[in-house]
């Protein structure tokens, strides 16, 4: 889902491939059909930390399309906090929020995606699956350990640009930098600490967001997780909005 699906890019060695055979490639080799994952999201800001936990549960139906469901369980000031992102393969992206302090389900406006998520230095639209590969892509560096991929985003972005540090050794994005839409300077970047084998997968079990101009800092550390389950576990009526009122 969201942005950890630039930090899976996979490519096989073979002929010269342009930047949207990569990413295509790299969709195709790292595709989990559905998963859960447990979350820590650790806020930094200065000497100052506070944590969320969240599940995070997403599905991947036949038509391409991409159910994302984040539900906060801790702490209890947000917990019930409940996100749906729905990525229809060729339609706008639709997202929703229920907040339990109101008891209230919102559908986010395109204008509402450049608000952070529960204080953190992610944004809604970081949290789409798409956002970032979105655009016209590039391969703007190839050296003997890194390819460099650069995607100049569409109108209606918060970023210029994204580009993507890919590891040629790990086969996996290292690095992610944003650029910011009006001054074209970077914004923030996805950086990977940590990485772990998953059968043929490699997994970014720690990510860390940092925002270059304020020096604060979010890190996301998946705890466990279960990829590839069953319709019994993650049924239809999971991920849908009205599921998030429940």
């Amino acid at each position: 889902m969201w942005v950890w699906a630039l930090l899976s890019l996979v490519m096989s060695v073979g002929r010269a491939e342009t930047a949207d055979e990569i990413i295509a490639r790299a969709r195709a080799a790292n595709q989990v059909s559905s998963s859960i994952q447990n979350l820590r999201m650790t806020i930094t800001r200065g000497s100052q930390s506070r944590t969320r936990d969240l599940v995070l549960k997403s599905r991947r139906e036949a038509d391409g399309t991409v159910k994302t469901r984040m539900d906060v369980a801790a702490p209890s000031d947000v917990a019930g906090t409940k996100l749906l992102m729905i990525q229809h393969a060729n339609a706008p992206i639709e997202q929703y929020v229920y907040l339990p302090a109101t008891k209230r389900l919102n559908r986010l406006a395109a204008s509402q995606r450049t608000g952070n998520f529960l204080g953190s230095d992610f944004n809604y639209e970081d949290l789409e699956f798409r956002s970032a590969a979105e655009g016209s892509r590039s391969i703007t560096a190839d050296t003997p350990t890194e390819w460099e991929i650069t995607t100049v985003t569409p109108e209606g972005s918060s970023y210029a640009k994204v580009v993507v540090h890919m590891d040629k050794a790990m086969l996996i994005a290292k690095k992610v930098e944003f650029f910011d839409k009006k001054t074209g300077t970077l914004a923030k970047e996805l950086l990977v600490n940590k990485i772990e084998k998953d059968g043929a997968r490699n997994v970014p079990v720690e990510t860390q967001m940092r925002n270059v101009k304020t020096g604060g800092f979010t890190t996301i550390t998946i705890q466990s997780h279960q990829y590839d389950v069953g319709t019994d576990v993650l049924p239809d009526e999971t991920f849908t909005p009205q599921a998030l009122e429940n």
